[in-house]
């Protein structure tokens, strides 16, 4: 997608005019440098039309206008200013405001992508909130997928991003796992101690209504 494109106009004084845009998108600013075709040279137009929208440096002359038109305005072409390109300059204009949209989208996502890997370095057990959080993340960047309103190589950074606080998370979830299952043997060897103690108490002689009780205990 081209940041830079020529047109074709007619000035208020019914001059030949050429309108040189550009879209700096840092800015989130269009540039527009109204030239009077008199002022150049064949070469000098074949340059501006040709090299300049390919990236080229460009000297414009002394009697350039120069101004900013509003990208969200109803058209980008001055009203003092007639074109038949029309069409042209509408649909660059469309083109840019929706690339400055998805910039725009791109960067929430950004912040709201640095805030989950935050939580997620912070988090010393597994977060079911935060796994949830995340996943209702990535199904909102797919949606915009379908409406292709991020491109693919944004879309694969977030989602190695994602990747990542879902490893995190599987992690944690696997040491707690190994946890409770390390507690349950431990549990489960010291119930089977004492349930041993008290059959061999049994034999022993030991009173039936006081191993009964010490049963009940080991229930609760």
């Amino acid at each position: 997608m081209q940041s830079r494109f020529t047109a074709r106009g007619l000035n208020s004084e019914n001059k030949e005019v050429i309108l040189a845009f550009e879209l700096l998108e840092e800015a989130v600013q269009v540039n527009l440098h109204i030239v009077p075709k008199q002022a150049l040279t064949p070469a000098q137009v074949q340059q501006l039309e040709k090299e300049w929208i390919e990236g080229s440096e460009y000297s414009f002359p002394e009697e350039t206008v120069f101004t900013n038109p509003d990208l969200n305005s109803d058209s980008i072409l001055p009203d003092d200013v007639k074109s038949e390109e029309t069409g042209k300059i509408r649909g660059k204009q469309n083109e840019w405001a929706y690339r400055l949209l998805t910039n725009k989208l791109w960067e929430v996502y950004l912040i709201e992508l640095t805030e989950l890997k935050k939580k997620a370095a912070a988090l010393t057990s597994y977060s079911r909130e935060l796994f949830d959080d995340a996943k209702s993340f990535w199904e909102r960047v797919l949606e915009h997928k379908k409406e292709r309103d991020i491109s693919q190589t944004k879309l694969d950074e977030i989602k190695e991003e994602v990747n990542k606080i879902f490893e995190a998370l599987k992690e944690l979830r696997k040491q707690e796992s190994a946890q409770f299952e390390e507690a349950s043997t431990t549990v489960k060897t010291e119930l089977t101690a004492k349930i041993d103690e008290i059959k061999s108490r049994m034999v022993e002689g030991a009173m039936f209504k006081d191993l009964f009780e010490e049963l009940k205990q080991l229930q609760g």
